[in-house]
């Protein structure tokens, strides 16, 4: 089913990530939007329906074998183990091995003989059915912090909204659009999903030389860290929010409804940290890109700690 990965020695040894080899999976006949950069594929062993996800860099049509690619592999991974620890729920994701190339591996968490993914733009259309989801806004409503208190609130899942945002500043998420987050559904029941796509952080567009020149120069990377930006705006604002600023605007807010949310981030220390970032074997993730995404949780975690 998959290439396992281990290391250490015997009586302490620490398991690695499994990595799949999908080559010889079978392709659902399920389309997926955006079908270039994702498809379905069903492990043969269980059956399990898993979104294959290709680096965003080797969609680019001058891109070659033998080039290197961007982190999505490890970063969707990393992320979904982040939101595991922090009680924050989050799809289950693996990495997968395809064509050379490492990929994530998402697996299905909808039932789909009797459930149904809202999304957050389905949740939105009710506020305003003009709500465009390519540009973020109808002619009511635009995607804030306002709205989707409003939107949350109204479908009585408001404690998830504060756990979405503190989970992406943590991970430096830049992409939390209308569309990767829902919730689930059947004739009787109604639950938040867990989040999914959340493979834009943790530095996973930079090469190396980048990471090293953010590891040796601190003004670099406090520059990094806390320009890091969110896609929900604040009011009227056009431009992007810093991820900081918005959580200074959920306390000055919503301060007693966002407690629990900020306290989470309290069991993510540094040794679960390690553990994380040791499990992802190294021909996926260089050592030097651990280090750097440990100072990147580390840091963040700290600053969000010290906002409360």
């Amino acid at each position: 089913m998959g290439m396992s990965t281990r290391s250490g020695s015997r009586g302490g040894a620490k398991e690695m990530y499994e990595v799949f080899d999908v080559t010889t999976w079978e392709v659902s006949r399920f389309v997926v939007s955006g079908s270039k950069e994702k498809e379905w594929r069903i492990c043969p062993d269980t059956k399990r329906f898993g979104l294959l996800k290709f680096p965003v860099s080797v969609l680019a049509d001058d891109w070659e074998e033998g080039q290197g690619y961007t982190g999505e592999a490890w970063s969707e991974k990393i992320a979904s183990e982040i939101g595991k620890m922090i009680d924050v729920p989050t799809h289950d994701v693996e990495i997968a091995y395809y064509k050379q190339t490492h990929s994530s591996l998402c697996w299905r968490f909808l039932d789909p003989d009797v459930e149904n993914l809202e999304e957050g733009a389905d949740l939105i259309n009710p506020f305003d059915p003009t709500y465009d989801r390519n540009s973020l806004i109808g002619q009511k409503v635009k995607y804030n912090l306002e709205l989707l208190y409003q939107v949350f609130e109204s479908n009585e899942i408001l404690p998830h909204l504060f756990d979405m945002i503190v989970f992406d500043a943590l991970i430096g998420n830049t992409d939390r659009h209308q569309d990767n987050f829902g919730i689930i559904t059947t004739n009787e029941t109604k639950r938040f999903a867990p989040l999914y796509d959340n493979a834009s952080c943790l530095g996973r567009e930079l090469k190396l030389d980048g990471i090293h020149e953010k590891m040796s120069n601190p003004h670099s990377f406090e520059n990094y860290i806390k320009r890091c930006t969110s896609l929900i705006r604040l009011g009227n604002s056009k431009k992007r929010t810093k991820h900081f600023q918005l959580l200074e605007a959920v306390l000055d807010s919503y301060k007693e409804s966002a407690r629990q949310s900020f306290q989470k981030v309290e069991s993510l220390d540094n040794n679960k940290i390690d553990k994380i970032l040791h499990a992802v074997p190294t021909q996926v993730m260089h050592e030097d890109t651990k280090s750097f995404v440990n100072k990147v949780l580390t840091t963040r975690r700290d600053i969000i700690l010290g906002m409360r």
